[in-house]
């Protein structure tokens, strides 16, 4: 089977997604406009970035996105997929409108349909013309599936596929636990405003006048760096608060096990955070804030803890309590693994995918 992917090819969950169908022997083509990172051999992938870089007329985004679609219309004719696979809508998306596909498949990653529209109005219209030439609709969010009936009655075509955790890669390792009395923690979330990270900052004030042992490790990129490491070292925080460079994924479930608590306290999330999966696969305790559906994976003193948002003193609180009760948390650990396992195993729902595409291809 030949298909086509429409997809942020920098993204870890677009790599992981073709590696998958790669290693089922398909053949795999692979279009954006950006940078391509994570490259797998004898994929065939299609970028403009070094073009944007040089010609000036394509700094101009509205002769960009003219000449990308075009060109990309050529490109796919020419490519002729069984099956064209658009991951995120975006205005690069309008390839999908255009190009009459054999078999369309579209997945929403919820700020293309819960965000962005809200923002530029005539997107909207883009995105209901791009669900009304899917024959598939695949979601992992019950609100994007609200949100996506709110268009038109697409009940038919819509699919729930979980989003999904390498169980085989993110696991515990009891080796790495516990070595240190310091307690460690883990942030992997993005320094921007919507992470509130200065929420961990404060909660870190809280724990070292309370006389707790610990170091909260915060890794990603550095959007906001200057104005959080001047807050951290105004409030005397420098041994405690460590900032560290984007993490390299292939090495993500070592930095899980070499911790002690992960904790996120964003102020919006799409459904649960990979990351925060992850960790839980990891059979780390989580502490996150209370949006989106961690509710639904993470309930009070069963598997950890969901805080409100903007809580600094919660957040100290449940870290104090992890640190002074860990050796009656062990059910909170089982429970964590147990969830992760049967709601969002990679090879699971990655076969999910794979049905859809079969019984997609034998369609006339």
């Amino acid at each position: 089977m030949k298909i086509c992917y429409i997809s942020p090819l920098g993204s870890i969950h677009t790599y992981k997604s073709i590696k998958y169908f790669y290693d089922l022997w398909y053949e795999i083509h692979c279009i954006w406009n950006e940078k391509i990172s994570n490259r797998i051999e004898w994929i065939n992938y299609y970028s403009f970035d070094e073009k944007i870089k040089n010609n000036f007329f394509l700094k101009i985004y509205i002769f960009r996105i003219i000449f990308f679609t075009i060109y990309w219309i050529k490109k796919i004719k020419k490519i002729n997929p069984d099956i064209t696979h658009l991951q995120f809508i975006w205005f690069w998306s309008l390839i999908a409108l255009f190009y009459k596909s054999r078999k369309l498949i579209t997945t929403i990653w919820w700020s293309d349909i819960l965000v962005i529209p809200k923002k530029i109005p005539l997107f909207k219209i883009i995105v209901n013309k791009i669900l009304q030439k899917s024959d598939i609709i695949i979601m992992d969010w019950y609100n994007v599936k609200k949100e996506v009936l709110s268009y038109w009655n697409y009940e038919s075509k819509i699919k729930m596929i979980w989003f999904w955790i390498d169980t085989n890669i993110f696991k515990k390792d009891i080796t790495l636990k516990w070595n240190n009395a310091r307690i460690k923690i883990i942030s992997l979330r993005a320094l921007k405003s919507i992470y509130n990270i200065s929420t961990i900052i404060k909660a870190a004030k809280i724990l070292k006048e309370n006389n707790e042992d610990f170091e909260i490790n915060i890794y990603w990129d550095w959007a906001e760096k200057d104005n959080l490491i001047n807050m951290r070292d105004e409030l005397w925080l420098k041994n405690y608060v460590i900032f560290k460079w984007k993490y390299n994924h292939n090495e993500l479930s070592k930095y899980l096990n070499e911790s002690d608590i992960y904790i996120s306290v964003s102020l919006s999330d799409s459904w649960l955070a990979v990351s925060t999966g992850e960790a839980m696969s990891c059979w780390l305790p989580v502490i996150v804030t209370d949006n989106a559906d961690n509710s639904k994976w993470i309930i009070n003193y069963e598997n950890w803890f969901v805080i409100p948002n903007k809580s600094p003193e919660k957040l100290a609180e449940k870290i104090s309590y992890f640190i002074n009760n860990k050796d009656n948390i062990n059910k909170m650990w089982d429970k964590n693994i147990s969830i992760i396992s049967n709601k969002n195993n990679y090879y699971r729902e990655m076969n999910k995918i794979n049905d859809i595409y079969k019984e997609l291809n034998k369609k006339s």
